[in-house]
């Protein structure tokens, strides 16, 4: 049922309630909020359960510092191949540096 978007709310509803007068158009306004409820039943059956920890928290500082040393090695290698040949013109960091 298209409905023109000049058309009122009333006429709307009175199309509606038209259309529902039709057997066809009741049973199926009849059986959606029926599957809805039927839906809203059925589901924590099917969905597990899902466990929840809260805690409160509090304003102020953080206190936890993390430290470590150790070694970092990548999950997978790569070889790198160029066709394109160059010079390195300039070196702007040294060893130990940040960058």
């Amino acid at each position: 049922m298209a409905v023109p978007p000049s058309t009122s709310l009333p006429k709307l509803l009175a199309n509606l309630l038209a259309a529902a007068r039709r057997p066809r158009v009741r049973r199926w306004l009849l059986a959606i909020p029926a599957l809805i409820i039927l839906a809203l039943a059925v589901r924590p059956l099917v969905l597990p359960r899902v466990s929840v920890r809260t805690h409160t928290v509090d304003r102020g500082e953080v206190v936890r510092d993390v430290f470590g040393r150790g070694t970092l090695e990548s999950r997978r290698e790569v070889q790198l191949g160029f066709d394109l040949a160059g010079r390195v013109s300039d070196l702007l960091a040294d060893v130990g540096d940040r960058v």
